[in-house]
């Protein structure tokens, strides 16, 4: 017997019974390769029992490992069939997960996000709308619920950026002083807008986003304090924002201060601004919204033509990824389906094997091996296979990751982000592997088939869908068709007058490219544009609760036939529309019904900015938000009536390639004047598919996770 040594130790000499029972634990585990003696003789020294204990354990771990790669090692089919099953099972979830993370998951990149609101304002007809100035300006005196209110410009400014390539446009966004200090970050260096920058008359300044900074500005040390030149006026940089910074997205180059006394701020019914504010500590939102109620009230007795406006608030993370965030989780739903298959076919194998290894298992029992020992051995090898199938899951999920974030669309929120971190790998492990459960092999089989039936039900449900949206009419012919946005100088142009002429000058030189047979203003954008309330003349000029809502469209002449739109009735604008003609407008059939039930639209007058528009045509109803998206009808105004700065203009060609011409069309530009840009070159076709490109990203998602399905069920046994 092995001798006591002082503090309750055990002396382990060979022949000693620790010895003994090492060997025969080791013997009886199949162990024969490492002896007992050698693993605890010490030479002469003494160890603690625990010591001596937690040795044995350890070494049973590790010779059970061992044991359990030569046993797998003996299976190949099987070992590989279950860790592809197992990886491609976890890999699916996985993925779905980091894509369902990333995009919505994950809290805004703002101190304290969940306090940040967003105000809304809504009517029947109109579910969402943004605020007029007047709006922003009572509510932020008014709500004593939150820290501030700050707000931004709905539409962005593209100015000229002189002192480098000619024709270079930036894409800016106009905002409150106070807005950068509501989403809780500073320029990092330099400072924000103050009020005074932003009075009426105030002093050119910009802050630039870091991307451009870096870029553009080639990360110069001393920009705070330089001059840039912005649509012809020099202007001075005051700021530059953090790394990542990118507000209302991230495509944002420069920020502007909005000017109080331009056009944009002016009127209760010119709803220019998007409004995000920070609730106070230990407020409410059910708190916040009754003072807005409040304060919408007080709106209403003091304009009653607005009485039929609500306005109401809504957690800034919902209103930026609320949808998206429902439809992945009903995707994450689904694709769940893959590990369950997963899990169905390893059990199947499991259970197969366990029928083969009969005579091994009653060997080792045989031998003197408890039914623990061997039940741990084996509790090894699943533990084994299931890291070898999580490690294949992770790999397989991170290639995924990188192929969404290189054929994915933009109008997939944080895009970019999609990968696989700790919260995704905690996920995956947690709905991966198999069941060990007693199920009979009859019913795994039904099961697993039954749920790759689901996963192809439901991806040839979504493909359906998606076939019935690319065969909507949208109202034109799209053959052929090359879209691009022109903006002018408009600093250029000292009258509306100038500028039709700079715009009848514009086209006439796309025209005559060769390859172009007809150019013109393009059609409603997809995705939605502005929209004004109309309304009949005899309903009173200002009874805004009579008005429709229509989306605006301002067109040229040559419009209806360059996009192939027939006219239901009357005639497209002439040439000889000025700002100094009577005003005309054309309506889209949805609303010539809405306006005129049972009598002739032509020759009568629609009520829009407070004066009268002679309708002179009625155009076939055109799908405004975008192919499969439900939106406002559409009207149209004369661009030569009413010129802007920047439109989009639509080119009919003749050749197999649209986009052949648009080196052509941008260097006759740069001749009629190095100023006028054309960007965001497109054929039409492309365009629409961007409408499309979140309910294509669902159906390819689940049909590669229906294909998985239905690949793990013909493995399974």
């Amino acid at each position: 017997m092995g001798a006591a040594g002082e503090g309750g130790q055990v002396q382990c000499v060979p022949g000693s019974p620790v010895a003994m029972a090492t060997d025969a634990h080791l013997a009886l585990s199949g162990r024969t390769e490492v002896s007992g003696r050698l693993a605890c003789r010490m030479e002469g020294s003494c160890l603690k029992t625990s010591t001596v204990v937690g040795y044995l354990v350890l070494s049973d771990l590790v010779g059970d490992i061992r044991f359990a790669l030569r046993s797998l090692r003996c299976s190949p089919l099987h070992t590989v069939t279950t860790v592809l099953i197992l990886g491609v099972g976890i890999g699916a979830v996985t993925l779905m997960f980091g894509v369902l993370s990333a995009s919505v998951l994950r809290p805004l990149p703002f101190p304290e996000p969940d306090r940040l609101v967003w105000l809304w304002k809504s009517r029947d007809e109109v579910p969402q709308d943004s605020l007029s100035y007047d709006d922003f300006r009572d509510h932020r005196a008014s709500l004593d619920a939150l820290e501030d209110l700050g707000a931004y410009q709905v539409f962005n400014p593209r100015p000229l950026l002189s002192g480098t390539a000619a024709g270079t446009r930036v894409r800016g966004n106009q905002v409150t002083p106070n807005l950068f200090s509501v989403l809780g970050v500073a320029p990092a260096p330099g400072r924000t807008f103050s009020w005074e920058e932003a009075a009426d008359g105030g002093p050119d300044v910009v802050i630039l986003s870091h991307a451009f900074w870096q870029g553009r500005m080639a990360a110069d040390p001393g920009i705070v304090g330089r001059t840039l030149s912005l649509d012809g006026r020099p202007t001075e940089v005051v700021g530059v924002m953090p790394t990542g910074f990118g507000f209302p997205d991230s495509g944002v180059e420069i920020w502007l201060p909005t000017r109080e006394g331009d056009g944009a701020t002016q009127g209760r019914g010119n709803n220019n601004f998007f409004a995000v504010g920070r609730l106070k500590d230990e407020v409410s939102l059910d708190v916040a919204q009754a003072q807005v109620d409040v304060v919408a009230r007080r709106i209403q007795d003091a304009n009653p033509d607005y009485a039929a406006w609500r306005h109401w608030l809504q957690p800034l993370h919902t209103v930026l990824f609320g949808e998206m965030r429902t439809v992945l989780l009903l995707l994450l739903g689904v694709v769940s389906l893959v590990p369950l298959v997963a899990c169905a076919n390893v059990a199947s194998l499991a259970l197969a094997r366990a029928a083969t290894r009969t005579c091994e298992l009653a060997t080792r029992r045989a031998l003197g091996a408890s039914r623990g020992r061997v039940v741990g051995q084996l509790v090894v090898e699943n533990v084994v296979l299931a890291l070898l199938g999580g490690a294949l899951g992770v790999g397989l999920a991170q290639a995924g990751s990188a192929l969404l974030r290189s054929v994915g669309s933009a109008s997939i929120p944080r895009l970019s982000e999609i990968g696989v971190d700790a919260t995704v790998l905690l996920f995956g492990s947690g709905r991966g592997g198999a069941e060990r459960r007693g199920w009979a092999r009859s019913a795994l089989v039904v099961t697993q088939v039954a749920l790759s039936m689901t996963l192809l039900v439901t991806s040839a449900l979504l493909y359906r869908s998606l076939t019935a949206i690319h065969d909507v009419d949208p109202g034109f012919d799209m053959d052929g068709l090359l879209t691009a946005r022109v903006q002018l100088p408009e600093y250029k142009y000292a009258s509306e007058e100038e500028l039709g002429l700079a715009w009848d000058l514009t086209l006439r030189r796309i025209a005559v490219i060769p390859g172009v047979e007809a150019a013109d203003w393009l059609p409603v954008t997809p995705g939605g544009g502005p929209w004004n309330g109309l309304s009949r003349p005899g309903q009173g000029a200002d009874d805004a609760g009579d008005e429709v809502p229509g989306r605006r469209n301002f067109v040229n002449a040559g419009y209806f036939q360059a996009l192939g739109i027939p006219l239901r009735r009357g005639q497209p604008f002439h040439e000889d529309d000025t700002p100094a003609s009577e005003p005309v407008m054309i309506l889209s059939e949805t609303l010539a019904t809405q306006f005129f039930p049972g009598e002739d639209p032509l020759g009568q007058s629609v009520r829009l900015w407070g004066q009268a528009f002679q309708v002179v045509g009625v155009s076939p109803p055109m799908d405004e938000a975008g192919l499969g998206n439900e939106g406002l009808p559409a009207f149209f105004l004369s661009a030569d009536q009413f010129p802007q700065n920047a439109l989009r203009v639509a080119l009919r060609t003749s050749g197999e390639d649209p986009l052949a011409v648009a080196g052509a069309a941008r260097s006759a530009l740069r001749e009629e004047d190095p100023d006028i840009t054309l960007t965001d070159v497109q054929t039409m076709d492309a365009r629409i598919e961007g409408t499309l490109a979140q309910p294509c990203f669902r159906t390819g998602l689940v049909a590669a996770f229906a294909l998985v399905g239905l690949a793990l069920a013909a493995m399974g046994p």
